[in-house]
């Protein structure tokens, strides 16, 4: 439970941000990031990232605005702490705004939530920047080349393998996962992981304490990312 009491501390900061003695000190919001660190935690069985993915859903972050789903998750919340006052004070507030239909369809979310049926939300990404492209010719050659594609994929390749990124590593219930480029991963699963320069399809294959090694589609042989 520490490990993902530290998880979720990470996820807060990262989702809310959080202020310091000096504005050195302060965290800024990722909540691309903190979305993803939410929902690990979550599905973890840690209630309070519960009340935090209400909130994600409630004010779009990380996430595209969900009434529903934001109620469910307030829902789970509420019944995972026996009902306070303020909680369910909060839940009649939210149901003012819903119908009966979306009501009931948030119930059954909730529902599906506690029999460890999760909904994996839908990350938000901010606008990526602009692919980077080949330099302009020197030579015939280099032109040729550029035109044939194979310089602009050069320079693409490793500007898209230096943005991979390890955020962090936790270990629960349902073993280590780690968090790359916002997608959760563990090991054996492969994804689709977006960089600002490009997507690259990636297998985890080992977790460490601070690292994962990794399989770059395309590359010859496995490649480290440590956390830093």
């Amino acid at each position: 439970m520490g490990n993902i009491e530290a998880a979720y501390q990470v996820g807060h900061m990262l989702l809310f941000g959080a202020t310091g003695n000096n504005p050195q000190q302060g965290v800024k919001s990722e909540p691309t990031e903190g979305v993803v660190w939410m929902f690990l935690t979550a599905t973890n069985g840690y209630t309070d990232a519960y009340h935090d993915m209400s909130i994600a859903y409630q004010r779009g972050l990380g996430v595209s605005p969900d009434p529903i789903l934001a109620y469910a998750w307030l829902q789970l919340y509420t019944d995972s702490i026996n009902g306070l006052v303020t909680t369910r004070v909060e839940l009649n507030q939210m149901a003012l705004n819903l119908d009966t239909r979306s009501i009931r369809s948030a119930e059954g979310l909730a529902a599906n939530f506690k029999a460890g049926n999760w909904q994996q939300p839908v990350i938000v990404t901010p606008p990526q920047e602009p692919t980077l492209t080949a330099p302009r010719p020197r030579t015939i050659a280099e032109a040729l080349a550029i035109e044939a594609g194979k310089m602009g994929s050069v320079v693409k390749t490793s500007e898209v393998l230096a943005s991979l990124k390890l955020s962090g590593i936790a270990s629960g219930g349902n073993g280590s996962s780690a968090v790359i480029n916002g997608k959760i991963l563990s090991e054996g699963e492969s994804a689709e992981i977006p960089t600002k320069s490009g997507t690259l399809k990636v297998k985890c294959l080992k977790i460490e304490t601070r690292s994962v090694q990794i399989m770059v589609e395309g590359e010859d042989g496995p490649r480290t990312l440590s956390i830093k």
